[in-house]
């Protein structure tokens, strides 16, 4: 249903060690992956190409994740938002969540396949998401042709 090639996936982390652990796991799960060293970098990123899906440090220099979620939201919202921050504290974590973050990862991640299965449910929320807007829209057009 999803081919995981055909998926953009843009990695913003300040911390470069963290970055390329998180892009390595995403190719070899079959996704392409764009990153960014900061924010800032990665809401360029994202006007340019639009991702299928971002995941980002919550606490960066310049812009940090808060400020991207808020902004992929804002002008994005079908783009999933995934959180991770080696600060686990659960204040963060809820803040996220209600600001719209499809889910949150604690760093470091040591299981990869957690982030994978992540990834994997949050592309596949996106498309049923978008399935049922278009049974939606296909069901009104022929609601409106009856007499």
């Amino acid at each position: 249903m999803n081919d995981p090639s055909q998926k953009k996936i843009l990695v913003i982390d300040d911390d470069p060690l963290v970055r390329r652990s998180v892009e390595y796991c995403l190719e070899d799960g079959g996704y392409l992956v764009v990153s960014a060293e900061d924010g800032e970098r990665g809401l360029e990123i994202i006007e340019q190409e639009l991702p299928d899906m971002v995941i980002a440090d919550l606490r960066m220099p310049k812009v940090d994740g808060r400020e991207v979620l808020a902004e992929v939201k804002k002008n994005f919202p079908d783009i999933p938002v995934i959180i991770i921050s080696g600060a686990g504290i659960m204040d963060d974590v809820a803040d996220a969540l209600h600001s719209g973050a499809w889910d949150y990862l604690i760093k470091p991640i040591e299981n990869m396949d957690i982030l994978l299965h992540t990834v994997e449910k949050a592309l596949e929320r996106v498309f049923l998401i978008k399935e049922a807007k278009l049974c939606r829209e296909q069901l009104m057009e022929k609601t409106e042709k009856l007499p």
